[in-house]
């Protein structure tokens, strides 16, 4: 009852609020005071004036609160980042499909020079014959019969030298040489086709030649298909061919041709180049060799009946193609 009577007292006598005095010292009547003991949070505050500096009511040394984020933002933030890591794996697979694109386009282009049809063209230009050289030609399959290409040649243009037939050089396309030959000299007596070398023609043994016959001539091709290249011939009086065939008629540039003596070999080459008459060691048979007086190199040989002024020319070769 005291405690509320002086509660009523402070209401009714305003001069009581304005007291400096705490609240606890003015309402403790005794022990059984029900503010008795209370804190009084303003206390620190009661003699502030204007010019006081505000004090701080928080503590410096605890960080402040970091407010919770916003579940809104952290998705957002979320899906433009799988937005942009979708862009970027679209555009690097896109660049991966150009790039394959491309490897394929090169790659069947590539196949495609390699597999050319068989009515594609080539030219190839010859030297040293009576005619222009250029001709265009059809490349045939690997096993395909040669056809007649260009202006045919003469048959007295077409003699038999170290390198070559007239204006027809050794390494010249089969295709081309032959086409030549065909057109020059007619159809051939045969043809081998594609064949593994056995040596007997100057193509490695084991290499692959293909031999077309003209009666007593035989022009020799090394390589496969369009790879194939003419690098021999040989004329020869065993050959079986037909007895009338051109190719049979063919002679070397100084002159020399099947069935001449011996004396004839001599009389014509005897002075200006190396001429040997030796036995040849693979077949036992007497060959002649013609060497160059300059260079050494052999340019002409074949077989002999003999070594005697009566003997006879038997075959007249070019040099081996194999390396020896």
């Amino acid at each position: 009852m005291q405690a509320l009577a002086a509660f009523h007292e402070m209401a009714e006598n305003p001069a009581c609020n304005e007291s400096d005095a705490p609240m606890s010292d003015i309402v403790d009547d005794g022990p059984d005071d029900l503010y008795d003991g209370l804190f009084d949070p303003y206390d620190d505050l009661a003699g502030l004036t204007g010019a006081d500096p505000v004090l701080d009511l928080e503590d410096a040394d605890v960080p402040a609160a970091v407010p919770p984020r916003s579940p809104i933002l952290t998705g957002l933030v979320v899906g433009l980042l799988l937005v942009a890591l979708s862009l970027a794996t679209v555009k690097l697979a896109s660049g991966n499909s150009s790039t394959a694109v491309a490897d394929t386009t090169t790659s069947t282009s590539a196949e495609d020079v390699s597999q050319e049809p068989t009515d594609s063209s080539t030219t190839t230009t010859l030297s040293g014959g009576a005619t222009d050289g250029s001709t265009t030609t059809t490349t045939p399959a690997a096993d395909a019969p040669f056809v007649a290409v260009g202006t045919p040649i003469p048959v007295g243009d077409l003699t038999l030298q170290a390198n070559g037939i007239g204006p027809i050089k050794f390494g010249t396309p089969a295709v081309d040489a032959f086409g030549i030959l065909i057109s020059s000299l007619g159809a051939p007596d045969s043809d081998t086709g594609p064949t593994a070398s056995i040596g007997g023609l100057g193509v490695c043994v084991g290499e692959t030649e293909r031999v077309l016959q003209w009666g007593s001539f035989k022009a020799v091709a090394q390589g496969e298909g369009s790879n194939a290249k003419f690098v021999g011939y040989r004329l020869d009086l065993t050959f079986q061919g037909s007895s009338d065939a051109a190719g049979s008629d063919l002679r070397t540039l100084s002159g020399l041709q099947l069935s001449d003596r011996v004396s004839d070999l001599d009389s014509i080459y005897g002075t200006s180049f190396d001429l040997r008459k030796v036995v040849d060691e693979s077949t036992g048979g007497t060959v002649f060799r013609l060497f160059s007086k300059s260079s050494g190199d052999l340019l002409l040989w074949g077989p002999l009946t003999s070594t005697a002024p009566e003997g006879i020319v038997r075959g007249i070769y070019s040099p081996d193609s194999c390396p020896s």
